[in-house]
């Protein structure tokens, strides 16, 4: 049995698709609704999913901005986007963000039993396939059974390999374990979330590095600590420092000066 998230801001559009999914493929199940965005993140990071159906247009956080964030914290689950936009740009968008499939509004109960006879597919033939894992990077699984230790092995990663993808599903390829288990005991081990401690890891990092490396730009220590992408990294930064990168270094450097000035 599949277990399906439905993300949609209308109650009765929820209930029907519930009804329409376990009609026409019963090896299909919904087991959790959201009501946008943020709910449906919170479903996917709470509870086991193999799917997720989300609508584009929500209060709060979009299905889109979901999707896109999904794949920021490394969750690899196949989405399938409902929309009432014909545009190019909603389609364009949420195929560099890689969903599944892209249903217009009405849904055709034909469509959906067609998608997800793919869906169904692809997920037994994900299944199928053993996980290879890098000798030097293995870890058997009886050596993990106890949740510390788990959550130990994905420490030591996350403070050896900082600079690398070190996504839930990067975890999970080279473990076996399901990334909902993996992302559920970090956080009931460790009291936060994986995709946070790995944020602060690298976080610290540049922060040393802004100050002990003034010849680096910003953009070359975001590459040192994992991020490829310079605005994302300047945003989180502020987010969880309070201040950009550029006047973090400033501000460092003016005490430094003024360090220098009082002695």
């Amino acid at each position: 049995m599949y277990q399906v998230l439905v993300v949609d801001d209308e109650a009765w559009m929820c209930e029907a698709m519930a009804k329409i999914i376990h009609k026409v493929r019963p090896s299909f199940r919904v087991v959790s609704t959201a009501d946008n965005g943020l709910h449906g993140l919170s479903a996917i990071r709470d509870r086991q999913v193999d799917v997720v159906f989300a609508d584009i247009c929500m209060p709060g956080l979009d299905g889109l901005d979901m999707v896109r964030q999904m794949r920021e914290e490394g969750w690899s689950l196949p989405v399938v986007m409902i929309s009432g936009h014909h545009e190019f740009d909603y389609a364009k968008t949420a195929i560099r963000y890689g969903v599944y499939d892209y249903l217009l509004k009405p849904v055709d109960r034909n469509e959906i039993a067609e998608v997800l006879e793919r869906l169904e597919r692809k997920l037994a033939e994900q299944s199928a396939v053993s996980v290879e894992i890098c000798p030097e990077e293995s870890f058997k699984e009886t050596e993990l059974r106890r949740g510390d230790q788990i959550v130990n092995m994905m420490r030591e990663k996350a403070r050896l390999r900082y600079m690398d993808d070190l996504s839930i599903s990067v975890i999970s390829d080279q473990t076996g374990f399901n990334p909902s288990y993996l992302s559920r005991i970090f956080k009931q081990e460790s009291g936060k979330g994986y995709v946070q401690y790995v944020t602060e890891i690298r976080l610290q990092v540049a922060r040393q590095l802004l100050i002990s490396r003034q010849e680096l730009q910003v953009s070359e220590i975001a590459r040192q600590v994992g991020y490829w992408d310079d605005k994302h990294f300047s945003k989180q930064f502020k987010r969880e420092i309070g201040m950009t990168p550029s006047e973090y270094r400033r501000s460092h450097a003016r005490e430094e000066g003024l360090a220098d000035w009082a002695e």
